[in-house]
């Protein structure tokens, strides 16, 4: 039961920090920011110009902002292991998974609801 109640945590918890960034860029930005904030970044004394981003930057920001799917395995490896005070590896793995999994049936029904509505 704990483990049950410890992955909704974890869907909850995953699921709101995708929430949370994806507010921020509508709130303060217009609809394309996020996306153009992950392929493009603005250099430093520069107000106006706009280069592309390095892969390894979007190889960090993916997992850490973009994707919400791909958010399970960052925020739910700092969630298992931080949060929960996690001790196996095994359970880590399976949490990320079923994570991913909710994640993404999640994401599917908002979309399916968003356009019946």
């Amino acid at each position: 039961m704990t483990i049950v109640i410890s992955l909704l945590g974890l869907i909850a918890f995953v699921f709101g920090v995708s929430v949370v960034i994806d507010g921020y860029f509508e709130f303060f930005g217009d609809e394309n920011s996020k996306e153009r904030f992950y392929n493009h970044r603005q250099p430093k004394g520069e107000s106006y110009d706009w280069t592309d981003r390095p892969l390894w930057q979007k190889f960090i920001l993916k997992p850490t902002i973009y994707c919400n799917v791909c958010m399970s395995s960052f925020w739910g490896t700092v969630y298992y292991w931080l949060l929960l005070q996690g001790d196996s590896w095994r359970h880590w793995i399976v949490f990320c998974v079923v994570c991913a999994g909710a994640i993404w049936l999640i994401n599917h029904i908002v979309k399916a609801i968003d356009r019946n509505a």
